[in-house]
């Protein structure tokens, strides 16, 4: 996942996920639902529990029919911005004494078959990391990353 530019105090935060279908069918009534959110690094078991929550509600969603198809293959959603996102970079957030975290679920069906696939980025701002361009890109948690 990477963020538009380096997340600052008042700035929207918007990213953009790059994701792949592997296999040889394309994903139908593709689902997507991102949550966001800040934490203190001194919280990160509360985070754990919460990015495990995360993964149970995964496992439960259903797909809406008549949405995105994906077909094989590499490519990116169109830049999403956080909402509130103006609450969410705080301080704290751009100091690295708290870290964005942002994750969500992918719901799909291939012919007749349901899967789910959750996932957990964070950004840390006192280890940033870049890709080739110099955009700020974000890490994957240590927990809330789940694939059927």
């Amino acid at each position: 996942m990477r963020l538009s530019e380096k997340p600052a105090v008042g700035k929207p935060l918007r990213f953009f996920l790059e994701y792949q279908n592997t296999g040889r069918q394309p994903a139908q009534d593709v689902f997507y639902e991102p949550d966001s959110y800040s934490y203190n690094k001194e919280m990160a078991v509360d985070v754990a529990a919460r990015t495990k929550r995360n993964v149970e509600e995964c496992k439960s969603k259903q797909p809406n029919g008549g949405q995105l198809t994906i077909f094989p293959g590499k490519q990116t959603f169109t830049p999403y911005q956080i909402k509130k996102s103006n609450n969410l970079i705080t301080r704290a957030v751009t100091s690295g004494s708290d870290i964005v975290l942002i994750s969500g679920c992918f719901v799909y069906r291939t012919l007749d078959e349901l899967h789910r696939t959750a996932f957990c980025f964070e950004y840390d701002a006192s280890n940033p990391q870049e890709d080739d361009e110099g955009k700020p890109i974000m890490n994957f948690c240590l927990s809330g990353n789940y694939a059927d």
